[in-house]
């Protein structure tokens, strides 16, 4: 199941055939038990590894047009400058794009994967398919050029507009695979130069991603897996993967 991180109440109830599947697998795996995680141990992971040391600033690491697109873009967000201007770019980018998925009314408690993970909590047995800790270090071990083009695509990025993301829970309601490609992915086609920041974010995941979904399926395991819809889409997905395995793909 493609999931939706960030969700309205408006997405549910969810179709049947989705809540059939969850009653029907005895196994929940999802890409981060985020249900599980002490809240400030993350924080405090999140906060060594994405702010500045004092003798450095957000400022002083960024061509001056992009900074200057961050001291335009932050104030509808209610971020202080002298806060941004501590943290390193790949924390500054999932700020932006938290406060605005809040301001469009979506939250990360109803999002499908957590909502699925509070019903199996203590029922189902939960496996990951990555780790918080190694979402952490990923995003934290990228590249000041990486980091770069990820905060310049997160500020340009078209979801963050309520006609985008409407368009994106209807095309997840209707379970058009083409439709959430394409508006994932549209920066991918337009912007060559954001082609590492993809890279890193989506097709050198989903290969060990999909290799673990493999394993988990000959291992005998019936499972529901709760994956980021933008993991499962397109030429390097999980689905093409999978396929390509030798396994048989049918939609519900």
């Amino acid at each position: 199941l493609g999931s939706v991180h960030v969700a309205s109440e408006a997405m549910y109830p969810l179709a049947p055939a989705i809540e059939a599947a969850f009653a029907g697998s005895p196994t929940l795996v999802v890409e981060a038990d985020i249900d599980a995680l002490d809240t400030g141990q993350v924080q405090a992971q999140v906060l060594e590894k994405g702010m500045y040391p004092p003798e450095q600033s957000l400022q002083a690491n960024l061509p001056p047009p992009l900074y200057a697109q961050v001291e335009k873009s932050l104030p509808s967000l209610g971020i202080p400058m002298s806060i941004a201007d501590r943290m390193r770019p790949w924390l500054l980018a999932l700020t932006v794009t938290s406060l605005r998925m809040q301001q469009l009314g979506l939250k990360a408690e109803n999002g499908i994967d957590l909502y699925f993970l509070k019903r199996a909590r203590g029922r189902k047995e939960i496996l990951e398919l990555e780790s918080a800790d190694f979402q952490i270090r990923l995003l934290s071990g990228f590249s000041d050029e990486l980091q770069r083009l990820f905060l310049e695509q997160t500020l340009d990025d078209p979801l963050s507009t309520r006609e985008e993301v409407e368009k994106m829970i209807r095309c997840w309601r209707a379970g058009d695979a083409a439709g959430i490609e394409e508006l994932l992915f549209a920066d991918r086609r337009k912007e060559p130069a954001l082609e590492p920041v993809f890279m890193k974010l989506f097709d050198e995941r989903n290969a060990p991603m999909a290799d673990k979904v493999e394993g988990y399926l000959r291992a005998g395991k019936d499972c529901l897996v709760v994956v980021g819809a933008g993991h499962l889409v397109g030429e390097t997905g999980i689905l093409r993967r999978l396929s390509e395995h030798g396994f048989t793909l049918e939609q519900q």
